[in-house]
């Protein structure tokens, strides 16, 4: 199976400076569990989830709007793999 047949064309996208509360209305919206960070030019540097979401939530002792998706996906490794069109 290749990743083209099992990923989206079309994604949802955040900034690293998009509070946690914009990103979770993102994932209800748009029927999805994780939502990929990227810089200004659009190059993914990092991914948000759930989980981050729910974590970030309950170790800040913060409202989601007051964390950003930086402070809850800092230091973690972006892992990528390429599309390559076959014929």
């Amino acid at each position: 199976m290749k990743v083209s047949e099992l990923m989206k064309a079309d994604v949802q996208t955040c900034q690293s400076n998009t509070n946690l509360e914009t990103v979770a209305m993102q994932m209800w919206n748009y029927d999805c569990g994780a939502i990929p960070v990227v810089d200004d030019a659009g190059i993914p540097t990092g991914i948000v989830t759930d989980r981050d979401i729910a974590m970030g939530s309950a170790f800040q002792h913060k409202p989601l709007q007051e964390i950003t998706t930086q402070q809850v996906i800092n230091h973690r490794e972006l892992l990528s793999c390429k599309y390559i069109a076959y014929r």
